[in-house]
């Protein structure tokens, strides 16, 4: 008598191609009329889930941004190369967002496998009992309406003795109904780079796979690191091992929204300026000196890497919009001075979600090329290359990755 599983790959393979798609061909037990199942419903190789609720938001590149992950387990006893990742609205077959080839391999890793934005050509072979995770940038047209919901269809080859195609529906998401929270600038004018930013860009925020009490999660998907530039877009003058050399260093951080204090440290030391830490923080320390508001139900704003000695408030203040809260510093998993910033759905940096938000008005003033905390200090001099892309005022909307702007008012 066969096994449970060798029951379930024997209804895999009997599956044949009807109407250039292969379907499962309905076998002895099949969900049928009668029998308190829908007639769509069966057996698939791939299991999927999110590992969010998915948001849209507006980005400064004019379009609207649906940044998530989609989780594949291989529930087979074979293993399963997937060739194809379609995101759809129901109802609607051109799909909103698809990956195959070279895109589906950038866009695929396997927890903790290869770090964030080496590609990793294995990843889209599942082999049985294993997960891998799908990056996904769902844009639109910033006139387009929104689902309410969004499908995954998703293709793959089982590695049968005879390979076998699969394509089929695994399953439907609903989209937040919660809005961004829209918030005033967190920082005083001056030139900003929004550093490992939001949304395609394969960042070790956009792509911080954390697993957190038992929970595969993305904390810092949303999360920005504000570094500073100078009138000629440098970041340092002078000696780069020095903190004061920074000039973002010990500048200003304001509230981007009314709240109260629910997290104030201080007291942890600023790093010197570096490339990659020697030795990483502890847990409780990753973000060093910081402060977090509550600005709204489940919705927290989150100030890292702030200087030792500059924490100007304390647990259960109520704070105004533009009230200063500290300074910007080097504490924490951090290399060189910036301020990390991000909207959290907890009191806290782990365990928490990362949601999307928007600032009420900046000036884009460009796009910055490629560099990370970790390399600034490291680079020949402390200047940045801005080229001038879609330059211009912006309202409500989030700066995208290594978005050089200006903030306007509150």
């Amino acid at each position: 008598m066969p096994t449970a599983r060798g029951r379930f790959v024997q209804r895999l393979l009997v599956c044949v191609c009807a109407i250039g798609l292969w379907v499962c061909a309905p076998v002895a037990g099949a969900a049928g009329p009668g029998t308190g199942i829908d007639p769509d419903t069966q057996f698939t190789p791939l299991a999927a889930s999110t590992l969010t609720t998915p948001a849209a938001v507006l980005g400064s590149d004019g379009r609207r941004h649906i940044a998530y992950e989609l989780e594949l387990t291989n529930a087979s006893g074979l293993s399963a190369t997937v060739t194809r990742v379609e995101v759809r609205a129901p109802g609607v077959k051109r799909p909103l967002a698809e990956l195959s080839g070279e895109a589906l391999v950038a866009a695929m890793t396997r927890p903790g496998g290869l770090p964030p934005g080496t590609p990793d050509a294995e990843a889209t072979v599942l082999a049985p009992s294993s997960v891998a995770i799908v990056w996904l940038d769902v844009t639109l047209p910033r006139r387009q309406r929104v689902p309410r919901s969004l499908e995954h269809h998703v293709s793959a080859t089982l590695a049968a003795p005879t390979p076998v195609q699969f394509s089929g529906s695994l399953g439907e998401v609903r989209m937040a109904r919660r809005a961004p929270v829209r918030l005033g600038p967190p920082l005083r004018d001056g030139i900003w780079v929004a550093d490992e930013g939001c949304c395609s860009a394969p960042t070790h925020h956009r792509r911080g796979l954390a697993p957190v009490n038992g929970t595969l999660g993305v904390p810092q998907r949303f999360a920005i690191d504000w570094a500073m530039l100078d009138d000629q877009h440098r970041a340092w003058v002078g000696d780069p091992g020095q903190l004061t050399s920074y000039v973002g260093y010990g500048q200003p951080e304001i509230a981007a929204a009314p709240g109260v204090v629910v997290s104030a440290v201080d007291g942890i030391k600023d790093n010197a300026p570096q490339g990659t830490l020697e030795d990483l923080p502890a847990m409780d320390e990753t973000v060093g000196n910081h402060v977090i508001l509550r600005i709204a139900p489940r919705r927290f704003l989150l100030y890292g890497h702030m200087k030792r000695g500059s924490v100007r408030v304390k647990v259960g203040q109520r704070v105004r919009t533009g009230q200063v809260l500290g300074q910007v510093g080097n504490s924490g998993n951090s290399s060189t001075p910036h301020l990390h910033f991000q909207v959290l759905t907890q009191p806290t940096f782990f365990p928490s979600d990362s949601v999307p938000y928007t600032f009420r008005r900046f000036t884009l003033l460009g796009q910055a090329e490629p560099f990370t905390d970790e390399d600034l200090a490291l680079r020949p001099n402390g200047s940045i290359q801005v080229t001038a892309t879609r330059p211009g005022p912006r309202r409500d909307e989030l700066p995208l990755d290594l978005s050089v702007i200006r903030f306007a008012g509150r």
